[in-house]
């Protein structure tokens, strides 16, 4: 029996044993280089701390700015579709024949 023949099995069982480790295994220190890197490039590194409450919109002030929009996208000279003209509906046809299949990409060969 040759020895890469059981040395192969046994570094891909001990790699595979290796990766389940757990978190407390590792060294106090690890993690702290990119943990100081990201820091470092935040803008304001107390913003977690003081978080503000989200400003919501009441339904009439939503309705407002959303119809601006769509106006200001429109084509110039038209108006914005309202929202029924923009629905897309499509149902099968019952009798319809099935689609065709497509010619072979590889050849039959003869």
């Amino acid at each position: 029996m040759t020895p890469s023949r059981y040395l192969t099995p046994l570094a891909f069982a001990l790699v595979f044993v290796g990766a389940c480790a757990s978190r407390e295994h590792l060294t106090p220190t690890h993690g702290q280089s990119s943990r100081a890197i990201f820091h470092a490039q935040r803008v304001d590194p107390q913003a977690g701390d003081k978080p503000k409450p989200a400003v919501a919109l009441d339904s009439e002030d939503a309705r407002v700015i959303s119809s601006t929009y769509r106006d200001s996208m429109a084509p110039k000279g038209k108006a914005a579709p309202n929202e029924s003209s923009r629905l897309i509906l499509v149902a099968p046809q019952p009798n319809a024949a099935p689609a065709p299949m497509p010619p072979p990409s590889v050849p039959a060969s003869n």
